[in-house]
């Protein structure tokens, strides 16, 4: 009898092995999958809040302020727009070629992530480096104003860098073609980690409770939208 449940036991997993088309997850491996997932998700939330308390100093010190800050009608229609997004991809992959669109979004997140790279290496420089070394470098701006028809003008953009941030830039384009090339999953967490970094340090909420709309509409999106792809996928299948 024992015999014959292992049997039956093996033959069990080698049917999963063959329906899914590759090995049974052992636990350790989920569990390090897990607690990756856990790692990557909180380092972007600490550090990046942490940013963001020190650039929204920094603006207060020189008496300025975010340009625009997040309000609680924002944090509620904002699940709104990212569902009308998420639908408008899911009409264009059913009736356009999905190569073009993999191709425009392969091109849009490998801007979002050279840029997103280029800044949190130029912190980190920041922080490594001594101000003796880099103080002395020039720096630049890049300004981008409106003329309004009073004749007054009206900062629109403005990106100020030195040397060390054009070398940081053009590392970061290298190791974007690498990814765009072989789509390796290690540079996808980096682009992913940065992105969020950034994200998370230059978001400005107007007050604690447009923060907690802005969790609770997203919460929300995830379960609705997570629960509609299994259902397509389902009925698809």
């Amino acid at each position: 009898m024992a015999e014959q449940a292992d049997v039956v036991a093996l033959t069990n997993d080698s049917n999963d092995t063959v329906l899914s088309g590759r090995d049974t997850a052992s636990f350790e491996g989920l569990l390090l999958a897990y607690c990756s997932l856990l790692v990557m998700a909180l380092i972007p939330i600490y550090f990046g809040a942490r940013r963001s308390v020190y650039f929204h100093d920094n603006l207060k010190q020189r008496g300025e302020s975010a340009s625009e800050k997040i309000t609680a009608k924002d944090a509620a229609m904002f699940p709104l727009y990212a569902s009308v997004g998420l639908f408008a991809l899911y009409i264009f992959f059913r009736y356009l070629s999905k190569d073009y669109v993999n191709l425009l979004l392969n091109i849009y997140f490998f801007g979002l992530g050279v840029g997103a790279l280029t800044r949190v290496t130029s912190i980190l420089v920041e922080l490594i480096a001594p101000a003796s070394v880099l103080s002395p470098l020039a720096c630049y701006n890049l300004l981008l104003e409106q003329r309004n028809h009073h004749g007054s003008k009206e900062e629109m953009f403005r990106l100020e860098f030195n040397v060390v941030d054009v070398g940081l830039c053009v590392v970061a384009i290298i190791v974007g073609v690498v990814y765009f090339i072989t789509k390796h999953w290690i540079l996808n967490n980096l682009f992913g980690i940065c992105f969020a970094f950034t994200a998370i340090e230059l978001i400005s909420l107007q007050s604690v409770p447009v923060g907690c709309i802005l969790l609770l509409g997203l919460f929300f999106y995830d379960i609705f939208w997570v629960s509609s792809v299994y259902q397509c996928v389902l009925c698809s299948g």
